[in-house]
């Protein structure tokens, strides 16, 4: 009896290893991919306006810094005597605009040489709801906890959010022709949108990086399908019933470790994991000579593989 859905999917062509620099932007659930990468010792970034979650900010973001341009200063507002800037997520603030503005422009420089280098540009979609400044009209990333009576809601379909993401991969392919790209769309469920508004949602996005991925020739990696088609069980969210648990990520991370990075980067991925295991092992008798070897194997197991691998950011 067969109770579970296998979802089968091809790898992508061009695979990630230790040498390649990878370039993140979009969603959380990008962000959970950035950060288990980075824990591996990969070479890995996140564009400097955070978690983006719809997808026509992310490509203006990135077509910001590759024209190279200041950073417009209508951008940025003050909202409770803290600086914001209306591309950017929360965590991205200031005390001044003078600090903010500086702040911004020399992480647009770093995102800017990165996206020039990088040989990924892994992105995610989360939402097809975005929010209009009223009186501005100003497309903005996040509301910064402003009155909603300052903003429009609407939702974009994917025949709106197609030009500019064709405009955005044709300015990185004239910038780094050899970047590969790869796309997914968030499995988090924005419930406060509504069940049937979500849905809605993620079928504008779901079309949207098809477009993309067929006429980029851009891999796109399943995330959403993976949770909603193959373990499609609220055991894998969190309490909040919208969210993937710490389960459901590691299961999705390994279906992309396995579809999206080389063999021999994966091996090397799994000694760094079972050192990861031995640091954190739990000590109760310190004083003991036990405890003594045991950190003599760490420092070991340490050395060996900086030894091994003395190109990885130890």
């Amino acid at each position: 009896m067969k109770l579970k859905f296998d979802f089968q999917f091809e790898p992508n062509s061009q695979l990630i290893n230790h040498h390649s620099k990878v370039v993140f932007s979009g969603s959380c659930f990008a962000h959970h991919i950035f950060d288990k990468l980075s824990q591996f010792k990969l070479h890995t970034h996140f564009l400097g306006n955070g978690i983006i979650f719809h997808p026509n900010v992310i490509a203006e973001y990135i077509m910001l810094c590759l024209k190279g341009n200041d950073f417009p200063q209508h951008l940025v507002f003050e909202h409770n005597d803290t600086w914001y800037s209306w591309m950017h997520h929360g965590s991205v603030w200031a005390k001044s605009q003078s600090e903010l503005l500086e702040n911004i422009q020399l992480q647009m420089q770093q995102d800017l040489e990165m996206l020039q280098t990088c040989n990924f540009l892994v992105f995610t979609f989360g939402s097809s709801y975005v929010y209009h400044l009223k009186e501005e009209g100003t497309t903005v990333a996040n509301c910064h906890k402003v009155p909603s009576t300052k903003f429009i809601k609407s939702m974009s379909s994917h025949t709106t959010m197609l030009p500019i993401w064709n405009q955005c991969i044709a300015a990185l392919k004239q910038c780094n022709p050899t970047i590969q790209l790869i796309c997914s769309v968030s499995p988090v469920k924005y419930t406060k949108d509504g069940i049937h508004e979500n849905n809605i949602s993620k079928a504008n996005l779901l079309i949207l990086a098809d477009e993309i991925c067929k006429s980029s020739q851009s891999y796109y990696f399943p995330a959403f399908e993976i949770l909603q088609d193959e373990l499609r069980d609220y055991r894998f969210y969190d309490e909040d019933l919208s969210h993937p648990n710490t389960q459901a990520i590691d299961y999705i991370f390994s279906l992309f470790k396995s579809n999206c990075i080389d063999p021999e980067t994966q091996t090397i991925m799994d000694e760094i994991h079972a050192y990861y295991k031995l640091i954190n092992h739990r000590i109760l008798h310190s004083h003991t000579k036990e405890h003594q070897a045991f950190e003599s194997k760490k420092a070991l197991v340490y050395s060996k593989l900086k030894l091994s691998y003395p190109h990885l950011n130890w």
